[in-house]
């Protein structure tokens, strides 16, 4: 799982063409804390559904889909970029969507690094949230019965409504 994240990060990060900016690993990724996203908004002008596997989100109208490991979308202009993947089977949990925030945070070495619990739409996770090569990121980890999303997005400052606007529309159907 934490190579498919990684190999998924730097495909991104060629996907959107960002260059190459040494980032530093922070002295500890912290305690957890909590966070709930489960407030979505009645009607979005501008944004799409996309679903992978059972699982679906909003993304702005423009942005360019596609399906390798997993569904990506990113915006042409390389300011915001996500991506779904969904493993199935057993033993998927908050504790563990914790330890994967965590670890993949440590191997991505991204600065600035906060990992916490998440309520997404009734789904209890995890949350990293960072920088890296002046992105923010933010990886979601949702385990719903017998399978895992896992939601890696990356935006610029000006692209941070977006993000928002994905971890508010992200449910299990």
């Amino acid at each position: 799982m934490k190579t498919t994240l990684i190999t998924l990060a730097l495909s991104f990060l060629s996907l959107v063409g960002f260059a190459q900016v040494p980032v530093t690993l922070p002295d500890s990724v912290g305690e957890p804390a909590t966070a709930d996203f489960t407030t979505m908004p009645q009607s979005i002008d501008g944004y799409k559904t996309i679903e992978h596997k059972g699982f679906s989100c909003e993304v702005p109208y423009g942005a360019e889909t596609s399906m390798a490991q997993g569904l990506k979308a990113a915006y042409p202009d390389g300011s915001f970029a996500t991506m779904l993947t969904v493993e199935e089977g057993r033993g998927y949990n908050q504790k563990r969507a914790l330890d994967i925030c965590r670890d993949t945070a440590r191997t991505l070495q991204m600065s600035d690094t906060k990992v916490s619990k998440v309520k997404i739409n009734g789904i209890n996770g995890a949350m990293a949230t960072g920088e890296l090569e002046k992105l923010h990121v933010t990886l979601v980890v949702l385990p719903s019965g017998n399978a895992q999303l896992t939601c890696l997005m990356l935006n610029s400052d000006v692209r941070s409504e977006w993000a928002d606007n994905v971890l508010r529309t992200l449910k299990h159907k």
